[in-house]
C-alpha cells in the first residue's frame, strides 16, 4: 500500500521552514547585523558565548521600534522594506526584505528583543520563545535595538546535534562579522566571544583603518591602493576603489552594483591574527563598495 499523504501539522512547518533561514550561529548573526545595518545604525556589538551555541547578542544604536512595531517584527513575512511586488520590482535598497528573520529565529532559539524608537521616552521588550510570544513589556534601554538569542535549535535536537565545536562555529561568526565591518569602515562594529573581545573598529570611514583594527598593523601596511573601473554585462560603467595586498590575505570583501554581499576565505582563529607568507604573492584584494552604491547611501530609514 503506498504511504498516506498528509498535511504537516504548523508546528512542523515552521521548525522546517526556520531551518531554511537559519542552519547556524552565523546566519542568525547575518541576519541580526544586517538588520542594523539597515536601521541606519551608527555602531554594531557582537557578543556571542560558546560559538554562538549558547547565546548571540546584537546591539546597535539605531532607529529602533516601538511597541506595536515590536510585536508586528517577529510575525511571519512582516518588513518595513517593501510594500508590494511594485517595490521588489522596482529594486530593493536594503540588505533584506523577505521579513523572515525574527520569526525563523524564534522560532528554533528563546528570542529576547529589547528596543527603544529614536525620540521615543521609553522601550520595550518582547520574548518569544519556541515561536511563542511569551511577554511583552516596558523596558528601561537606550535608543537603538538589542536581540539575545539563547539555546539556537533547543526544541530541533537534530539541528543541534551537527552544529560544529564551538571554536568552528565561532570561525564562522567572525567571518560574517569582519565580512560588514571592512564593507562598512563608517560604521563602528565590535565582535566579543566568550567575554573577550575580538576587534573593534573605530567607524570613522577609513579601509585602510579598519583593516589595522581588524587584522592588526603589519596586514594594513603591507596594502597598496587601487582602482578600477568595472561594467557589469552590458550596464553602466562603475569605479571600484579598495585595497590590494601583496601578501596573502585571509579574507576578502566585494562588491556589487546592487548591494555589499559578502565572502572570503577563512578568518582568522579566534585566538589569533591571521597569519600571512610574505613569499607568495597574492593579487587578492579588500575592495569597498561601490562609491555609486555605498552601504550607507542605500540603508532604508
Amino acid at each position: 500500500m503506498a504511504p498516506e499523504i498528509r498535511e504537516l501539522d504548523p508546528t512542523t512547518v515552521e521548525r522546517i521552514a526556520a531551518g531554511e533561514v537559519v542552519e547556524r550561529p552565523a546566519s542568525v548573526v547575518k541576519e541580526l547585523v544586517e538588520n542594523s545595518l539597515d536601521a541606519d545604525a551608527s555602531r554594531v556589538r557582537v557578543a556571542v558565548e560558546s560559538g554562538g551555541t549558547e547565546s548571540i547578542r546584537v546591539s546597535d544604536d539605531g532607529i529602533g521600534m516601538d511597541e506595536q512595531s515590536l510585536r508586528r517584527a517577529v510575525e511571519k513575512h512582516t518588513t518595513s522594506k517593501i510594500r508590494n511586488i511594485d517595490d521588489l520590482e522596482g529594486g530593493l535598497a536594503t540588505l533584506g526584505f523577505r521579513g523572515e528573520a525574527l520569526h525563523a529565529i524564534g522560532a528554533v532559539s528563546r528570542l529576547t528583543i529589547t528596543s527603544r524608537p529614536r525620540g521615543g521616552a521609553r522601550g520595550t521588550e518582547l520574548v518569544v520563545e519556541g515561536g511563542d510570544v511569551e511577554r511583552v513589556r516596558p523596558a528601561g534601554c537606550p535608543e537603538g535595538t538589542t536581540i539575545e538569542v539563547e539555546d539556537l535549535f533547543y526544541n530541533v535536537p537534530a539541528r543541534r546535534k551537527y552544529l560544529s565545536q564551538d571554536a568552528t562555529e565561532f570561525a564562522h561568526v567572525n567571518s560574517v562579522v569582519t565580512a560588514y565591518a571592512l564593507a562598512n569602515p563608517d560604521i563602528a562594529f565590535e565582535l566579543e566571544h566568550d567575554g573577550r573581545e575580538t576587534f573593534a573598529t573605530t567607524g570613522q570611514g577609513g579601509l585602510r583603518e579598519t583593516v589595522m583594527d581588524v587584522y592588526g598593523r603589519e596586514v594594513a601596511q603591507a596594502m597598496i591602493p587601487l582602482e578600477a573601473m568595472r561594467r557589469y554585462r552590458r550596464g553602466p560603467w562603475s569605479r571600484c576603489r579598495g585595497w590590494s595586498a601583496i601578501q596573502r590575505p585571509t579574507a576578502r570583501v566585494e562588491s556589487t552594483s546592487r548591494r555589499t554581499s559578502t565572502g572570503g576565505t577563512s578568518p582568522p582563529t579566534p585566538s589569533a591574527r591571521p597569519s600571512w607568507k610574505p613569499t607568495r604573492p597574492s593579487s587578492r584584494a579588500i575592495d569597498t563598495p561601490l562609491p555609486c552604491c555605498s552601504s550607507r547611501s542605500i540603508r532604508a530609514t
